[in-house]
């Protein structure tokens, strides 16, 4: 049995195994959030706007698609997976750009205190290669008030709205056939 080598990272001797070594393992310390991964491993971490004081580190667990920790309903990677293609996002590399974006440029952050988390608002603008949008969403973080240990319990994009034609347009020109020299 080893302790996690991002130990530094996570000040969490075993979150490689859900804090259960005995039962759990990751040898490496970076398997993926796939078998044997504990709910509670680090999947990443984010530099974020603190609504208190100045900036700190949110994380976000693998997490469980279904019931979560203390009866939530999910949170983590686990439970973002459906968020991206209901937020029209092409995979989880757009949408983990939004996340890391979000938390650390909010439009607006607010309390909520039945849930004790904080909602990290921003707009999601994506744009092809020649500056022209071709997404629009207002992106939404929900992060637990944990002021030790914040984490992320889930994002989503609200009102996501696409803009294919400028995309079509876009890459036809750049798929057009070669105009014929001979």
């Amino acid at each position: 049995m080893s302790v996690d080598p991002a130990l530094a990272e996570t000040n969490e001797p075993y979150a490689y195994a859900d804090d259960d070594p005995v039962n759990e393992s990751d040898p490496s310390g970076d398997a993926s959030c796939g078998p044997g991964a504990g709910p509670r491993k680090v999947f990443d971490t984010y530099p974020a706007q603190s609504p208190l004081f100045g900036t700190w580190t949110v994380t976000l667990y693998c997490g469980v698609a279904g019931k979560g920790d203390a009866g939530i309903g999910g949170y983590g990677y686990g439970h973002l997976l459906p968020h991206v293609a209901e937020s029209k996002m092409p995979n989880w590399s757009y949408f983990n750009f939004f996340i890391g974006q979000t938390l650390k440029k909010p439009a607006t952050v607010s309390y909520q205190q039945g849930n004790d988390t904080w909602a990290y608002t921003a707009p999601a603008e994506g744009l092809d290669y020649q500056g022209n949008v071709i997404y629009k969403a207002t992106f939404y973080v929900i992060v637990t008030a944990n002021q030790q240990k914040p984490w992320i319990i889930t994002a989503f994009a609200r009102n996501p709205q696409e803009y294919y034609p400028q995309l079509v347009s876009s890459l036809s020109s750049l798929c057009a056939p070669a105009p014929d020299i001979t």
